[in-house]
């Protein structure tokens, strides 16, 4: 799948994880991120946040959970991507879950 980020996290470990899920702010942190197949090793902040929907759902389960249920520490991001400005992201977590999770209409950005 071609990536239409400007910037990517291929097998970068997940440094720090925080989730405020009141202020609907998650922010998942690296020790660098690809950006035009180039490797920066700058540490960075992806950052995805007023979301107007955000749910979850575990393994090949067709069903979707509220966020806040499902939710563990992602350990690793394997793919992002956008449609419809609807993010789709699969992780996988600190407990070895794979996790698909959805976020309508959310901002993002890396600082």
């Amino acid at each position: 799948m071609k990536n239409i980020f400007k910037y990517s996290f291929d097998d970068e470990p997940v440094n720090k994880f925080s989730y405020d899920f009141i202020n609907k702010k998650l922010e998942i942190c690296f020790s660098g991120y690809y950006e035009n197949e180039s490797l920066i090793e700058k540490p960075c902040v992806f950052v995805i946040q007023n979301w107007q929907e955000a749910k979850c759902k575990v393994g090949d389960e067709e069903k979707y959970y509220s966020l806040n249920n499902q939710l563990g520490i992602i350990n690793i991001i394997l793919q992002m991507k956008l449609k419809k400005n609807i993010l789709i992201m699969l992780v996988n977590t600190l407990d070895n879950r794979y996790l698909e999770l959805y976020f309508k209409e959310a901002e993002l950005s890396l600082e």
